[in-house]
């Protein structure tokens, strides 16, 4: 599910643990614009790629 924020609302992204006020919402994590551009463009070979899915995994899926 995606979310966009709205104006001048600020949140702390997961990844990079910088606030933005632009981005989306997976379940509770918030990821900013710029690193969700980083991490669709990172090839899985790429050093980078293994900190995101160790970044990712802060996300904690809804329990059911």
């Amino acid at each position: 599910m995606k979310t966009l924020l709205t104006d001048f609302e600020t949140k702390q992204c997961i990844v990079c643990d910088s606030k933005q006020e632009k981005g989306i919402f997976l379940y509770n994590g918030f990821i900013c614009e710029s690193c969700e551009r980083d991490i669709v463009q990172t090839d899985t070979d790429d050093a980078r790629y293994l900190f995101y899915l160790q970044q990712l995994r802060k996300i904690q899926l809804p329990k059911v």
